[in-house]
């Protein structure tokens, strides 16, 4: 489960299972759409860290290679 946050990243508080990988775009904006499916595409590598704990992932969880 890959769950995409348009909002505020931690929407993911509201969730009943915690994904396997989870993005936090911060809008819904035309860029915050596009850096989405380039990041879901695999053209743009995550590079960010959550600034708050969201849905189980502690503060400074980020961009991990699998």
């Amino acid at each position: 489960l890959v769950v995409v946050a348009l909002g505020r990243p931690d929407d993911a508080d509201f969730l009943t299972v915690r994904p396997d990988a989870y993005a936090a775009v911060y809008g819904f904006r035309d860029a915050n759409l596009v850096a989405a499916r380039d990041l879901l595409l695999g053209r743009r590598v995550p590079t960010g860290r959550l600034p708050v704990p969201v849905g189980g992932f502690p503060v400074g969880s980020g961009k991990q290679r699998y």
